[in-house]
């Protein structure tokens, strides 16, 4: 879902 995507960009840019 919506929230699922932006998790998962929001993990990646704290990992970075």
């Amino acid at each position: 879902g919506f929230l699922c995507c932006i998790f998962s960009v929001f993990t990646v840019f704290v990992s970075s």
